[in-house]
């Protein structure tokens, strides 16, 4: 079986070296998780001098929101019958993933 990729996303967590070793953070302590994230992210956050996250505004805070909301257990779009799609934004994971995004 052969394919071919026609769209690809890229996501990648880029650390600063000299903010991890700050944290305590050794090479093989990268989150693993959304929570792991948010909270290594509020310990790297100095108010008023820098953030603990950076997430561009544009497109890429989509991606990350609907990677959320997927792997909350969630789908924002409902498939229907006939190929039409239904919005499920109000659904429990897609709220739990905006919810996420906001304490990062």
């Amino acid at each position: 079986m052969w394919g071919a990729v026609t769209s690809a996303s890229w996501a990648l967590l880029v650390m600063n070296r000299r903010i991890a070793s700050e944290l305590g953070i050794g090479d093989g302590g990268m989150p693993r998780t959304w929570d792991e994230l948010a909270r290594l992210a509020g310990r790297a956050a100095v108010p008023g001098r820098r953030a603990g996250l950076s997430i561009p505004g544009n497109r890429y805070l989509a991606c990350i929101w609907y990677a959320a909301a997927r792997q909350a257990g969630g789908a924002p779009f409902i498939r229907l019958g006939g190929g039409g799609l239904e919005a499920s934004l109000d659904a429990e994971p897609a709220v739990r993933a905006a919810g996420l995004l906001g304490d990062l």
